[in-house]
């Protein structure tokens, strides 16, 4: 028999640099002097501009969701923007949108007075209070299926965004350090079957698994989950030099939802604009109209001056690997340890985290060593090669458990 000749696969083609067409769209608040009113900026990777309801609700949702506003062409807000080709799911094409609010002003008032109001706008993530019950209409239509198992790595058992297999990783919706915020709004009691054992953010509807990479991605909020045509897609929000990230994910259907929170993955989205791409109280020098919690924990209209609000919400002079996830805890060198099964309360939201990971997949997520690795707050590295076993039922008590070594390893 003749030899078949080897056959190599050409290299991968570099992706084309953006340039001025990476320039994204900018979203103005109409009550404030040019220079001092952007609300966001968000690049155009849908068809040349940005998906209609996307932008609208990313604008809303800083406005407090406001999900009666509207965009205009003018700082009046009489030239409004409320028919296009596609309905909610249409593009917006222009460079500048105003994001304008009917008024309580009365009637009399004039049209330019009405929409120039000053609405307030939420400044930062834990301000931000979520809309029980009042979810725009396209995050309720879309679909998520029960769940056949509350086991994540039964559920679950390739990357919702690329259908791989490994590397994967386990990646929180709500972050661990978003854990404050999960309390006071009530997301437990509200959203996950078991109210009591998901205290702590650690819960089947509140996580996913993820290639490594695109967990990455997702703590930097780089991408984020939102409904277009009534179906679950990434929407890429970084605006890189190259078109990598777009035209590799962005408008990427997903694997189907198994057992998560919508609601979760709206507070997941709000995060991302709130924390990273919303400007109007980190660039802006005039007094501002923000939500702000009071000494009640309940948010209200605030008016701070420039200096105050800027030492409060300024970005941070220095940058994290990964958004709102604490640092790593180093892995320690031993091989084994015995079990360690108190039932008290871990030392860290990681161990918490361990712990219920543990009981996901029977005691083998493993580090390359053979033990069970030390995780992340907001992540746990699964390796591809250990098994399901047989897992634990979902009990949702975490116990507290020193490193082990993995059978079979």
């Amino acid at each position: 028999m003749a030899a078949v000749p080897l056959q190599l696969r050409a290299p991968k083609s570099a992706f084309r640099v953006c340039g001025d067409s990476a320039k994204g769209i900018t979203f103005l608040h109409p009550g404030y002097p040019d220079g001092n009113n952007t609300l966001l900026i968000l690049p155009r990777f849908d068809a040349g501009g940005v998906h209609y309801e996307t932008a609208r609700t990313a604008c809303a949702l800083l406005a407090n969701n406001r999900w009666d506003g509207y965009f205009a062409l003018t700082r009046g807000g009489d030239s409004v923007v409320d028919t296009l080709d596609g309905g909610i799911d249409g593009i917006l094409m222009d460079q500048i949108y105003y994001f304008c609010l009917p008024s309580n002003i009365t009637s009399a008032a004039s049209t330019t007075e009405r929409a120039t109001e000053p609405y307030p706008v939420v400044p930062s993530f834990d301000n931000y209070r979520f809309p029980h019950g009042n979810l725009p209409s396209s995050w309720v239509a879309a679909k998520i299926e029960p769940a056949p198992s509350e086991l994540v790595g039964e559920r679950d058992r390739t990357c919702r965004i690329t259908n791989w297999s490994a590397p994967l990783e386990t990646s929180h919706i709500i972050p661990v350090a978003q854990e404050s915020w999960w309390r006071s709004n009530q997301m437990a009691l509200r959203y996950t079957r078991r109210p009591t054992a998901s205290a702590q953010t650690h819960c089947p509807e509140n996580v996913f698994r993820l290639r490594r990479d695109l967990h990455t991605l997702w703590d930097q909020h780089r991408i984020c989950l939102v409904p277009k045509l009534g179906r679950w897609v990434v929407h890429v929000l970084d605006n890189p030099l190259t078109s990598e990230l777009a035209d590799t994910f962005h408008n990427l259907e997903l694997q189907p939802l198994l057992g998560i929170s919508r609601e979760c993955l709206f507070a997941r989205f709000a995060l991302a604009i709130i924390s990273d791409k919303a400007v109007l109280a980190k660039l802006s020098q005039v007094p501002l109209n923000l939500i702000i919690k009071g000494d009640d924990e309940q948010p209200r209209p605030t008016m701070l001056p420039f200096k105050e609000y800027t030492r409060r919400f300024a970005p941070p002079t220095r940058s994290r690997s990964r958004s709102d996830s604490p640092q790593k805890r180093q892995r320690s060198t031993e091989d084994s340890l015995e079990w360690a099964d108190e039932p008290t309360s871990p030392a860290s939201p990681g161990e918490a985290y361990l712990a219920w990971e543990q009981a996901q997949w029977g005691g083998k997520a493993c580090d390359d060593n053979g033990g069970l690795e030390s995780v992340d707050d907001d992540s746990v590295e699964l390796d591809e090669d250990a098994g399901l076993g047989d897992e634990d039922e979902f009990h949702g008590r975490p116990r507290k458990r020193a490193k082990v070594k993995c059978p079979g390893v």
